[in-house]
């Protein structure tokens, strides 16, 4: 009974752990396409 319950409790962990990896890498992928969208902005003020 035990050894099921940990390992639902680890799978468990993973899929947390997986979605804040996944909401850290959107907000890095968000910084990038905004720094891009201020040089492309910076361009065409020039």
């Amino acid at each position: 009974m035990y050894l099921i319950d940990s390992r639902i409790f680890l799978n468990f962990h993973k899929g947390r752990q997986g979605q804040q990896v996944k909401q850290e890498n959107r907000q890095q992928l968000h910084q990038k396409v905004q720094h891009l969208l201020q040089q492309v902005f910076k361009l065409k003020t020039m």
